[in-house]
């Protein structure tokens, strides 16, 4: 006997209304078209924060190395 309940006992089902999303998904809630410049969720939000991430990593890693060569262009012309 299944009776409709929360689930994770013996004999229960749950039935869960499906997610809605801004973009269309497939069946495996992955996302069917690209807008670039949306951060609607499913996986836009993220792809916006993944390259903003790498562009941050590698300004600040440009700045490390030319601050770098700057401070041992400085202290070689002091002495």
């Amino acid at each position: 006997m299944e009776v409709e309940g929360k689930g994770g006992e013996a004999g229960t089902t749950t039935k869960t209304a499906p997610r809605r999303f801004a973009l269309p998904v497939n069946a495996e809630n992955k996302s069917t078209t690209v807008r670039l410049f949306s951060v609607a969720k499913p996986h836009v939000r993220d792809f916006h924060v993944s390259w903003f991430q790498f562009i941050s990593k590698e300004f600040i890693a440009l700045y490390l190395y030319v601050s770098s060569l700057l401070y041992q262009n400085h202290t070689n012309n002091i002495t």
